[in-house]
């Protein structure tokens, strides 16, 4: 059957019997050129997926590279905010823009109760803390930087965290080297599987500058420590 015809076909009227219709009429020029313009065309797309599959089949296994950078914030908060650095509520601490996702920061501030997690100076709730005034202990002693939250914050910060991890490694950089253990990880199983009431008021942490340095956020259980911060972080 051909594609397109380039002139009409011959009819002969049969003995006796009516014409009825029309003749069959050919395909008009521009219809040609449309069919092969998209058949063309379709093999293109053809050929594209083609080749992407035999990319992504010969890069299967290899692994991927990332690159590792400094979330250092200086000595002082004076320095931090020079460098760009501000306060990350999911970091416990000060980031430069490289080191922080502001989008995924900002969805865990608004995870709590509320839309909001609580923060305080001490275990008995009597002195709450705003974000800025946690983000201000980073200038003081890690002795008195210290905050105290529930231990529903700190099991999102696990699950945040370890979709932090994920979003980093797709812009093929590293979390801040704080993070980036595998005991940190580890660490994410034990609250995951912990019976502890969300919103029982058991966990501390202090706020630093900079993410390039090893401490971190612990959850006590009465007046033993069940995580050890020097242990996970």
């Amino acid at each position: 059957m051909e594609l397109c015809r380039g002139s009409k076909p011959k009819y002969e009227q049969l003995p006796d019997t009516p014409l009825v219709g029309n003749p069959r009429k050919g395909k008009s020029p521009k219809r040609c050129w449309f069919l092969w313009c998209l058949l063309i065309a379709w093999n293109f797309i053809l050929m594209a997926w083609g080749f992407y599959g035999l990319k992504a089949y010969f890069n299967m296994g290899k692994p991927s590279v990332v690159t590792t950078v400094s979330c250092n914030c200086g000595a002082t908060l004076g320095e931090a905010v020079a460098m760009g650095c501000k306060y990350d509520p999911l970091s416990v601490s000060w980031l430069p823009p490289r080191c922080r996702d502001d989008e995924l920061t900002a969805e865990f501030n608004q995870a709590g109760p509320g839309g909001e997690w609580p923060y305080w100076a001490d275990r008995n709730m009597t002195q709450p803390l705003t974000i800025q005034q946690v983000g201000a202990l980073a200038a003081k002693s890690i002795e008195d930087a210290q905050f105290w939250t529930t231990f529903g914050w700190h099991v999102s910060h696990c699950s945040f965290y370890w979709r932090k991890e994920h979003r980093m490694r797709e812009k093929r950089m590293e979390v801040e080297r704080r993070y980036d253990r595998e005991s940190h990880i580890k660490h994410f199983h034990m609250m995951f599987m912990s019976r502890t009431a969300l919103n029982e008021t058991n966990t501390k942490a202090a706020v630093r500058l900079g993410g390039d340095r090893v401490w971190g956020v612990r959850t006590e259980a009465g007046k033993n420590i069940s995580i050890s911060a020097q242990n996970h972080h």
